[in-house]
């Protein structure tokens, strides 16, 4: 039959109605993006799940919109560049105090789970603490920088925090220092282990689980904290997280009182790095095989040896190269820990020697390559970062061998 003008224009405007209402319906779905192989994932699911229910609006999973990173994870530019055009949420972002850098296109939601890294061992092993036995930690993660600081540590390097626990799991090594949600992981898939656990006092153990927003869904990050807010008023927040609190089950938080009466198997850190034996090696996978830790000896030159603005200046070119891209801009830290400021040079109480910095950076850093710069190149960056936390510039200039025999405690001259 012959359709009138009038029966035209209705199935137009129900088509155009049709249209209309599936453009509502994928209006309200959202995007989520999620780190690959984070062993958060599980939980980061459930969470952005039951949130956007709440709010009316699905959430859509886009697997690959996050490739696999390399060593050096994945820069906060990036995610604002994927958050600008591939997912309206990434979930699971760690966020920490001592690395809290932002990206300008980049929105934080607010906690839903306060983490961090754990010092574990199998709960089979018997009461018997034994200090000669190895620490598995995870390469380039703060868990190694938390392990450095236990003298004479014999420290098994693995790859992935997978590979951490599943190396005290195995018996490989004695006892580990691992991202705690990585614990509850692989005590989900493998059932039959269990581990005593208790959380590290240290400046770079505690974390928060995050959700990132781009600047274009301010209104639903709004939202989203909204929910999460009213879900932690109602213990319904709580309740989804339980399992993956670190205070939970056998684990224990560690506190001051602690860290004074520490034992073998107390694992205490306050700052980045500590010296380490330069006997370390490297082998075919770029990561050192086995490291022990030696603490530094004798007397501190109050003031560090001296360098020139020069030298500094190039140590920022160097940096900005190789380093600022896990370490910030601006030393604020990212991926990697902050360079500047109380919890990596305090203004008094460091137990830390420029000596033992420089022989850590000097065999450990850029983490995609360690050893890679010249060894004037080295001093140069130490000589920045000396400058950036207040020691001042002279008419000497700063060269590795000095820098290796220096033992001066890193605290800021900020102030002076």
């Amino acid at each position: 039959m012959k359709k009138t003008p009038l029966k035209r224009m209705t199935c137009a405007l129900a088509l155009g109605l049709a249209a209309w209402g599936m453009s509502l319906a994928r209006a309200a779905d959202v995007r989520v993006c999620m780190f690959p192989g984070s062993p958060s994932v599980a939980l980061d699911t459930q969470v952005v799940s039951a949130v956007l229910q709440h709010i009316g609006m699905r959430a859509v999973a886009m697997p690959h919109a996050i490739r696999e990173g390399d060593d050096d994870g994945i820069s906060l530019g990036a995610l604002g560049g994927i958050l600008k055009n591939k997912c309206d949420i990434v979930a699971g972002f760690p966020r920490s105090n001592v690395a809290d850098a932002v990206h300008d296109g980049v929105l934080l939601s607010r906690p839903y789970l306060r983490t961090g890294y754990a010092a574990f061992r199998r709960q089979d092993a018997g009461a018997k603490r034994d200090k000669a036995g190895r620490l598995a930690v995870t390469y380039g993660s703060p868990a190694q920088l938390i392990a450095v600081r236990e003298k004479g540590a014999l420290l098994n390097f693995e790859v992935t925090t997978e590979d951490t626990v599943a190396a005290v799991a195995s018996g490989k090594a004695q006892r580990g220092i691992a991202w705690y949600p990585a614990i509850v992981a692989y005590q989900h898939e493998h059932p039959q282990v269990r581990f005593k656990v208790r959380a590290v006092a240290s400046d770079y153990g505690h974390w928060d689980l995050v959700m990132m927003f781009g600047q274009r869904n301010a209104a639903l990050r709004k939202r989203f904290d909204a929910e999460l807010e009213q879900m932690a008023a109602t213990g319904a927040l709580a309740r989804l997280t339980e399992t993956w609190r670190i205070a939970a089950g056998n684990a224990k938080t560690s506190t001051a009182s602690d860290a004074r009466d520490a034992g073998p198997d107390r694992v205490i850190a306050s700052h980045a790095f500590a010296a380490l034996d330069r006997s370390a090696h490297f082998v075919g996978n770029r990561k050192p095989s086995l490291l022990r830790v030696a603490a530094a000896a004798g007397q501190a030159d109050i003031m560090g040896p001296s360098f020139t603005q020069a030298q500094a200046l190039h140590g920022h070119d160097v940096y900005a190269a190789n380093c600022a891209k896990c370490h910030g801009a601006q030393l604020q830290g990212n991926v990697g820990p902050a360079l500047q400021g109380p919890a990596f040079a305090p203004a008094t109480g460091s137990s830390l020697t420029l000596s033992g910095i420089f022989n850590y950076m000097q065999s450990n850093m850029p983490a995609d390559q360690p050893g890679k710069l010249k060894a004037q190149d080295y001093a140069d960056v130490m000589a920045f970062l000396l400058m950036r936390n207040g020691y001042q510039s002279g008419t000497s200039k700063l060269t590795a061998a000095k820098a290796l025999k220096s033992q001066a405690l890193l605290e800021s001259h900020a102030a002076m």
